[in-house]
């Protein structure tokens, strides 16, 4: 940026000083004033000459320095700009910095959690293949177990089929000692060996049917096992997936009950709150007629003290006209009768308890006065004390109104949890029954798996009378050789036997 400035001032500074200026001549004169006689040139030419250079030269120059002035502003206006710029790039690459610090923050907050969590499922999902090869393994074992018992029975049965072909042929050699003289029913034998042999070879070959018909049912009998194997292991998956699910639910469910349990207690406390706030109010109103009971107590006394001061001023008034009496009588008396004296003297007596009568009667109403004024600077306080405790009932009702508000909000939340929580119950009970449904259906592939086991078990029995009965054919075969004079040593085995049906089914086919 510094040097696209610079050439920005470099261009300014080439472009914007003008190229040409007035001078009067067009040849730079000498630096020297000496006027050289050979150049022919006027001296007051020449000094005129000078002094419009030296005037262009000055106007250049201020010309120059009013752009220098205007291009150091413009380089000042460009650095502040630049310094703006820069330090707005700056707080931009902060605020960048900071955004990208904490988006980084959440995603390894983010990925944290996913690692632990895959952590979990990689272990569970563990725990499960283990669990699964353990299964195979105690299922491979079992396997092997009943074949190994099927070997040892099929063995102990070859045994036996042994020792009783050794004692057959034992007796067949006694036997063929006794019935050499039988020749000439050689050719009957003969004739039925033969039909014996069609109905071994019509045997052997529904017999070779059978063993690929049953060896195809065995076959799908393992397939089915697969299947059932298979659809196990995808049930076993999906009652997990049902456990966890009912877990998480039971988890909300416990969460539920301890928000609603909060709730409650909330619920209780306004409960308690507003019964002492009605007690209050209840305080308040009783506060309240004591209040106004001791006002209308208050306006009897000032009615009474008023009836009193207006009896007082009447007996004053009555008072002072029977004075005013008395005393122009006295003057019409002293006026008339000087000798009533002892008259008059009385009546000044009379006078002056009367007046002593007014004055008390006088401090009476004053006192009375008094404290009228003070039962109505009681009855103000009262009155004030009154808009008051009117005010604050107002305040409390309102806030009475404002937790009744409160409260019927609770029990429309508390209305509203317990119908997430009957919800959720019936959550629960829908994966309880479909918990249920699954383990039938374990139960079912249980029983179905015993049924194959128990079939295939069957299968093998059968496996084992076909080869008992091939035994007794092969001892049958060995009987017909040796009456066909065959040496016992020359007598067919069973794998010969077998070798040779194969041969024969196979070009049969």
């Amino acid at each position: 940026m510094s040097n696209s400035v610079q050439a920005n001032i470099t261009m300014h500074r080439t472009h914007s000083v003008p190229m040409q200026f007035g001078c009067p001549s067009q040849h730079t004169p000498p630096s020297t004033p000496t006027i050289a006689v050979e150049q022919n040139v006027h001296a007051q030419h020449y000094n005129e000459g000078l002094l419009g250079v030296q005037q262009d030269l000055q106007k250049i120059s201020k010309f120059v320095a009013e752009q220098d002035t205007i291009i150091k502003i413009r380089d000042r206006q460009i650095f502040d700009a630049n310094a703006s710029k820069v330090s707005a790039i700056a707080e931009k690459q902060k605020e960048w910095e900071r955004f990208h610090q904490q988006e980084k923050t959440i995603w390894d907050n983010k990925e944290a959690r996913l690692t632990i969590a895959r952590e979990n499922a990689d272990a569970l999902a563990l725990d499960n293949d283990r669990a699964l090869k353990r299964a195979r393994e105690d299922h491979e074992q079992a396997l092997k177990n009943v074949e190994e018992q099927h070997k040892d029975e099929v063995g102990g049965v070859k045994r036996k089929a042994d020792e009783e072909l050794e004692s057959e042929r034992k007796k067949l050699r006694a036997f063929s000692l006794t019935i050499k003289h039988t020749v000439e029913e050689k050719s009957s034998i003969e004739q039925e060996l033969a039909q014996e042999r069609e109905q071994y070879a019509s045997d052997h070959d529904k017999w070779q049917d059978d063993i690929h018909d049953l060896q195809q049912e065995i076959n799908k009998i393992n397939e089915e096992k697969k299947e059932v194997q298979n659809h196990h292991t995808e049930t076993r998956k999906t009652l997990l997936d049902e456990q966890q699910k009912l877990r998480e639910l039971k988890k909300t469910l416990v969460d539920l009950k301890e928000e609603l349990a909060n709730k409650e207690t909330a619920y209780n406390e306004l409960k308690t709150e507003h019964q002492s706030l009605d007690e209050r109010f209840q305080n308040l109103e009783a506060s309240h007629k004591d209040l106004q009971k001791e006002c209308e107590s208050l306006t009897t006394k000032c009615k009474n003290h008023n009836e009193d001061r207006e009896q007082a001023v009447k007996l004053c008034q009555a008072k002072h006209k029977e004075l005013t009496q008395e005393k122009n009588l006295r003057l019409q008396a002293e006026q008339k009768l000087q000798p009533e004296v002892k008259a008059r003297q009385m009546a000044e007596q009379q006078h002056a308890t009367a007046e002593r009568e007014l004055s008390t009667t006088k401090t009476k109403l004053e006192t009375k006065e008094r404290a009228l004024e003070r039962g109505r600077d009681a009855y103000t306080r009262q009155q004030k004390e009154i808009t008051a405790l009117k005010r604050e009932v107002a305040s409390l009702t309102t806030t009475a109104q404002e937790r009744l508000a409160d409260e019927e909000a609770a029990k429309n939340e508390l209305q509203k949890v317990q119908a997430d929580l009957a919800a959720c119950e019936l959550s629960l009970e829908t994966l309880a029954s479909d918990e249920r449904v699954a383990k039938q259906e374990l139960q079912d592939v249980k029983g179905k798996l015993d049924t194959s086991q128990t079939e295939l078990r069957g299968m093998r029995r059968a496996a084992e009378g076909y080869k008992a009965t091939l035994l007794k054919l092969g001892e049958n075969m060995n009987l017909a050789a040796m009456l066909q004079g065959l040496a016992p040593d020359q007598k067919w085995s069973l794998p010969q036997k077998l070798k040779l049906w194969e041969g024969g089914r196979r070009r049969s086919k």
